[in-house]
């Protein structure tokens, strides 16, 4: 590892075949040689810093997030995207009192700017943010194919022409012009959501919304336009109301492992109106906010008091109560209780108590063991939506 500009100190536990090298850091070189106590102290965290930079920047998804990216590759290809980020942090880096600090202070400064950019990006999940990348991808493709691919920030046009230019390009996905082939129309909200995301990159990039009229409002055109879009989207088909006596068929089949525990978690999220990812494996899991619940989250009480998971009392528990430790509205830690029923078959208490019971009694089962835990090929799975 070759020594931070501005001091003459080395690492010695870095060996520099193992450092993977990538883009430079937007940092200046300096002939200053500060010999001050705090820039020397500083020299191994610089170094660390520097190494770390060149490792998440290996793969050039410096414009979304620095570091692991949970972002899908659509979003590293966005060409007009990368670079800017970096211009601005160069350029923050060299204004007023910053272009003259030592390469010390630059770099703590550099690793404050990506863990402030890490903790942003944890703002939202993992499908948010591929959803706001397909859109800009989808944007960008739109600015090539008009002839503005220089320019997609449109920072050369006013803003009743930025109004314009996003009706037109609201206009290109109603169309499914970036769709499959099987898709013919895009609904009015697929359509609002995409420009949305879109705008909200604009304002990453300190652009103003290029939705918004001068008086912060939704443009009068794009307004009008989402509106015929809307009129002319077809009736939504409601879902109907799961019967109850579709639980009492499927508590019916319980021949093997599985089907004990389908039944047992239908009933159980039943009385609870649960999301799927709540209590089932779903696809991309880590994408989603809401994680499916523990046997931690699980609470039986009887006559006040709460009941350990082994009591043999537990299904006649007076109420169970489960913690939901984060919901898709970033509501945290909320409780819901749901008495006892007194139905032999359809009661949450008794289907929870045989569900913890159940997967207590599997190898290796631990208060941090899904509810969709099943025996399955001699090992713990998971049951699936």
């Amino acid at each position: 590892l070759e020594p931070l500009p501005g001091t003459d100190e080395e690492d010695d536990d870095v060996n520099e075949e193992d450092v993977d090298h990538g883009p430079e850091p937007p940092i200046s070189n300096t002939d200053d040689n500060e010999d001050d106590d705090d820039h020397v102290a500083d020299a191994k965290t610089d170094a660390a810093m520097m190494i770390t930079w060149k490792k998440t920047t290996v793969d050039d998804s410096w414009p979304r997030k620095l570091g692991e990216s949970k972002l899908s590759k659509a979003a590293k290809n966005v060409e007009a995207l990368k670079g800017l980020d970096r211009k601005g942090t160069e350029k923050l880096l060299g204004t007023g009192e910053l272009g003259n600090s030592s390469a010390a202070q630059r770099n703590r400064l550099l690793a404050d700017l990506v863990a402030a950019e890490t903790a942003r990006e944890g703002a939202v999940t993992g499908k948010t943010q591929e959803d706001q990348a397909r859109a800009w991808d989808r944007w960008v493709e739109w600015c090539r194919s008009t002839g503005i691919s220089n320019d997609v920030f449109l920072d050369e046009f006013s803003r009743s022409e930025r109004n314009k230019l996003f009706g037109a390009f609201a206009m290109a996905l109603r169309e499914g012009r970036f769709s499959g082939s099987n898709v013919h129309s895009l609904a009015e909200s697929t359509v609002r959501n995409s420009l949305s995301f879109v705008a909200s990159t604009f304002r990453e990039h300190d652009r103003p919304n290029p939705t918004r009229d001068e008086d912060g409002e939704l443009s009068r055109l794009l307004s009008r336009q989402f509106r015929a879009f809307k009129n002319d989207d077809p009736n939504p088909i409601q879902q109907k109301a799961l019967p109850i006596g579709v639980l009492s068929e499927i508590a019916k089949r319980q021949t093997t492992e599985t089907e004990r525990a389908i039944s047992q978690l239908a009933i159980g999220a039943f009385f609870f109106a649960c999301r799927s990812c709540e209590y089932l494996k779903v696809p991309s899991a880590e994408k989603r906010r809401t994680d499916v619940l523990r046997l931690r989250n699980i609470r039986f009480l009887l006559n006040g008091r709460e009941l350990d998971h082994g009591n043999s009392r537990l299904e006649f528990a007076d109420c169970v109560a489960i913690t939901f430790e984060w919901q898709k509205k970033d509501e945290r830690m909320d409780t819901v209780t749901q008495m006892a029923s007194g139905d032999a078959l359809l009661c949450p208490v008794r289907q929870w108590a045989a569900l913890m019971k159940r997967i207590r009694n599997y190898k290796g089962a631990t208060d941090n063991t899904p509810v969709s835990a099943v025996w399955k090929n001699g090992r713990m799975e998971d049951v699936t939506s």
